[in-house]
Formats: structure tokens, sequence, C-alpha cells
């Protein structure tokens, strides 16, 4: 799977690009891949981030969030 979005707020848009991989029969989530591209009050910068299951990190109980996806991350300058 693969799609774009946006996040906008009073100080810019965040364009995002992303990709899935569905989960296998079974498997508790997908895996997710986004790269964001910052306007306004964020231009020049980029994010990325990443989600895996909750169960491949440790994550358990009641600390796994809503559609059971970890994510990371982190925005930079833009090159």
């Amino acid at each position: 799977m693969s799609g774009t979005g946006t996040l906008t707020n009073d100080k810019g848009t965040w364009r995002i690009e992303w990709s899935a991989v569905e989960p296998k029969a079974g498997e508790p989530s997908e895996y997710v891949f986004e790269k964001l591209t910052g306007t306004g009050d964020y231009a020049g910068l980029q994010g990325y981030f990443q989600g895996v299951p909750a169960s491949e990190v440790g994550v358990t109980g009641s600390d796994v969030p809503i559609g059971g996806v970890v994510f990371t991350g982190w925005i930079e300058k833009a090159p």
C-alpha cells in the first residue's frame, strides 16, 4: 500500500508520502514508512517516521497504541 496526505495547522503544512506492508493473517499490525516535507514555518524541514507492530518491540498490554503500531522518527533540515 502507499499514498499521500497532509497535516496542516496555522503555522504550515506537512506533506506526507507513506508506504506500508499489510499484515499477514494472524499478525497484529503492519509496517509503515513515512516521509514528511514541510511548508510554511516548517519549510526547509523533513521528517522520517517508521512504524512496526508493537509486539515486535516488546510493547504489550495497555501500552499498545490504537492500531497496534509503534512509531519512531525524527525531523531534520532538508538537504
